[in-house]
């Protein structure tokens, strides 16, 4: 599926439809990464019955742009309008059943501010829940001075899309040395970012403190024990803020021992059990709030049709 973004950026997004859809996932990768690497992922919820549907962000994968830049970090947001419109107007996106956004790491960033910072998506679908996993809400030590070095350059406009290694390394991704070995492959993955997505990176992580009181879906936070790409101890701090902020939609989860892309570890299957099970009660307490209302909607007509006969 190709659709066009608010500046006519041409945006690659594909979907892996379950046999008999209980739900649905919206996916959206990281940095230098691409949906492509979620086939494992979208084959898990598949079996759970969950359709799951994923976007190459601009300027990675299959989508058109500067690999790792971006102008704005509304840029982003622009490209999950275009891809959701797309969806629904297609029918992949179903209405009649939960819909879930997942995030990992920038993908987690992008996909919090979305629905925090903006108005509702573009969609008649209610999101149900939001999964993030190994958000970017902070930077670590090292790649805060890369950051800090090329933004003290005082880089002029018309080198703002310059390429400039990430510096994430295939190694720090998984103890799983398949998992390693075919990230390197990839002719799709890339080691790129610019100053401008660096500028942009930033001003959004600063934002974060003024979302505190903006969450309103039930939200799951899925963290690395032993991050070396994105800064767990920063991603607990801002995650303790939203829980006190938002009393029961808060729920996090440190998996110990674990590098970044948890749902690529050698023990996985704990991290898609944890996601499961936070699936399942977030859609069932969805489900008994539906009914009270609908038990309080039907005995408030009742006692109004007693009245009018009295």
């Amino acid at each position: 599926m190709i659709c066009k973004s608010e500046d006519g950026t041409l945006i690659y997004g594909e979907s892996n439809l379950a046999n008999r859809s209980i739900g649905s996932i919206l996916l959206v990768h990281g940095l230098g990464e691409h949906s492509g690497r979620y086939r494992e992922f979208a084959e898990q919820l598949n079996g759970w019955g969950y359709d799951v549907h994923r976007i190459d962000l601009r300027g990675h994968g299959r989508s058109n742009g500067v690999r790792g830049h971006v102008n704005e970090f509304s840029d982003y947001y622009h490209d999950l309008d275009a891809w959701l419109v797309r969806l629904e107007s297609g029918g992949e996106l179903k209405k009649d059943i939960p819909c879930f956004m997942f995030g990992h790491s920038l993908g987690g960033l992008i996909s919090y501010l979305y629905l925090s910072q903006r108005k509702a998506p573009p969609l008649s679908v209610k999101i149900s829940g939001l999964i993030l996993s190994a958000p970017a809400f902070g930077l670590l030590p090292g790649l805060k001075t890369l950051v800090e070095s090329s933004l003290a350059k005082r880089v002029p406009e018309f080198f703002r899309s310059l390429q400039m290694p990430s510096g994430i390394k295939s190694e720090q991704l998984s103890h799983d040395e398949e998992v390693v070995r075919l990230h390197k492959a990839d002719p799709l993955v890339h080691s790129w970012a610019t100053p401008g997505f660096y500028v942009a990176l930033t001003a959004a992580i600063k934002s974060l403190p003024k979302t505190v009181d903006r969450l309103s879906v039930p939200l799951f936070v899925m963290l690395a024990g032993k991050d070396k790409v994105v800064s767990t101890a920063a991603a607990e701090k801002f995650t303790a803020r939203l829980f006190d902020a938002n009393p029961g939609l808060v729920t996090k989860k440190v998996f110990h021992g674990f590098f970044h892309e948890i749902f690529n570890e050698t023990k996985r299957e704990r991290v898609y059990r944890e996601l499961k099970q936070w699936m399942q009660t977030t859609v069932q307490k969805k489900r008994i709030t539906k009914s009270k209302k609908g038990s309080s909607k039907s005995s408030e007509k009742e006692a109004t049709e007693r009245a009018t006969l009295h």
